[in-house]
């Protein structure tokens, strides 16, 4: 093998596999695709071996890959619906766009929107973007948060702003951020289970 300093061919399709099983514990089906489907994309470019298309280093492109194509490794869990919105929520309030803000009324419904805009200080008429609030940072003082924003929680139990997001986002939306605390919609009072409070 010609050393790479020299300006040497190097072969994408080995470099790929080289690469690829560094990154971690990276399943064989998508070193496969590697191999088969993004290495005939990589050309000799000097030392480097760089995209066709977007000119990327095969290094870059696979140093991306965890982030970007996390099904491709042995630790993959998908997001839970909390962290999905914790996602919607921060990029709605930390870089605002007519989309993100859509997203995130959409999700939460008319109530929980404008206090969620409120507590990041983000100004949707403006687009102007808010700043992470304090708990934000701190996962015990997240949670507590997200409870007392939640009207079906023990710390925000509400029965007029419940049935006001129902009304806004739909009872299937509704029930499925009731269910977060372990209650249901109907539920005269909240639930007492410690796992959820």
């Amino acid at each position: 093998m010609v050393n790479r300093q020299t300006g040497g061919y190097r072969d994408a399709h080995i470099e790929i596999e080289k690469l690829a099983r560094t990154t971690g514990d990276i399943m064989e089906s998508a070193v496969q695709e590697l191999i088969g489907t993004h290495a005939q994309y990589f050309r000799n470019d000097g030392p480097d071996l760089k995209h066709i298309l977007t000119g990327e280093l095969i290094e870059d492109f696979v140093g991306k890959l965890k982030k970007e194509k996390p099904h491709y490794y042995a630790s993959f869990q998908p997001l839970s619906e909390e962290q999905v919105l914790d996602e919607v929520i921060e990029e709605a309030c930390l870089s605002p766009s007519p989309a993100k803000l859509g997203r995130l009324y959409k999700a939460v419904g008319d109530v929980r929107y404008h206090e969620i805009l409120k507590q990041w200080g983000t100004d949707a008429a403006r687009m102007k973007p808010g700043i992470r609030p304090e708990w934000a940072n701190k996962p015990e003082i997240k949670k507590a948060a997200n409870r007392a924003g939640n009207p079906f929680s023990k710390e925000g139990w509400n029965l007029t702003k419940q049935m006001a997001l129902v009304k806004s986002i739909g009872p299937e939306k509704a029930a499925a951020i009731a269910r977060r605390v372990g209650c249901k919609i109907g539920d005269t009072k909240p639930n007492a289970d410690p796992r959820y409070n």
